[in-house]
């Protein structure tokens, strides 16, 4: 894949150096570039053509940044700064004693009225004093980053949520319960009924996802049903997590642990939850490959 176009304009220039300073570090495919300017910091793409992010850092940050937040707030920052008008210098005046006072010329018979010049005196030109710009903190920058972050992972994670409902049936992908109302709520408010209930809607849900329709009915209700009694619940329990592991590893991860399903099977409600985190995940994270897919593409 070429590489990706910056998705923003070019950043100004012209007054980038009064709010932000320069001393800008890169790290892109492994190499360290700089110092450069923000102006030549910001006006990079902000994904590489790999697909990562480009990290930008400085001295006295102490962790790196994606370029994509960080110029969110440089654009923000910059763009509120406005060219000072240039404000010319009134003398106000101010005048004194402009009351006409009548006097006697020398010799005169009447008084004749002569005016003596106004006073004025010079006023100093009163303009508003400038804040000066100041560098933003790494503090700030952390809050910002963090607020952005969020609003990006909420969108996101909106979107894989979007997809997973459009997806399911084409997908073949299982139901998205909650794992603490399932397990902690279903199973201990039914007093154990609702455990071999989900064993066997899992169990039929996984055999669809990785067979076809007509291997999920062949469902043994036997598992379910012997689900119930002690101790061979733990095997069955072992069984079901291989399963669902064995789905991870098809995605290239492996997150579920059968030793620990089992463990937490000693508590039936605990290992639901267990299980059920582990499913949720795997049926959102196809979910989610459609999305940054059709993203690559549009790209």
């Amino acid at each position: 894949m070429g590489q990706i176009p910056p998705t923003q304009d070019p950043l100004p220039t012209s007054r980038s150096g009064q709010a932000w300073p320069d001393g800008w570090y890169v790290y892109e495919d492994g190499s360290l570039n700089g110092p450069l300017t923000a102006a030549e910091t910001f006006n990079r793409a902000p994904v590489l053509a790999s697909g990562k992010p480009l990290l930008v850092s400085r001295k006295g940050f102490s962790q790196w940044y994606p370029l994509r937040d960080l110029s969110e707030i440089y654009l923000a920052s910059i763009g509120s700064v406005q060219q000072a008008p240039q404000v010319q210098p009134k003398v106000m005046a101010k005048k004194v004693g402009s009351q006409a006072v009548p006097t006697l010329a020398h010799g005169a018979k009447s008084p004749q009225i002569t005016f003596k010049s106004p006073q004025v005196i010079a006023m100093r030109p009163q303009t508003a004093p400038q804040r000066p710009m100041s560098v933003p903190s790494e503090s700030v920058l952390k809050t910002s980053t963090r607020a952005t972050s969020a609003a990006a992972v909420s969108h996101a994670k909106k979107a894989v949520l979007q997809e997973y409902f459009l997806a399911r049936t084409r997908l073949r992908l299982g139901q998205i319960r909650s794992p603490w109302m399932s397990g902690l709520v279903g199973v201990t408010l039914s007093i154990g009924v609702y455990w071999p209930i989900w064993f066997a809607a899992v169990q039929k849900e996984m055999l669809f996802h990785t067979h076809s329709m007509a291997d999920s009915k062949k469902v043994n209700i036997w598992d379910a049903l012997l689900a119930v009694v002690p101790l061979l619940h733990l095997y069955l329990t072992y069984r079901l997590a291989t399963q669902v592991r064995t789905m991870e590893a098809q995605n290239k991860y492996q997150y579920t642990s059968p030793a620990l399903a089992t463990a937490l099977a000693m508590i039936p409600p605990l290992a639901v939850v267990y299980l059920q985190q582990a499913l949720n995940r795997h049926w959102l994270l196809h979910a989610k490959h459609v999305v940054v897919k059709r993203r690559a593409q549009a790209a």
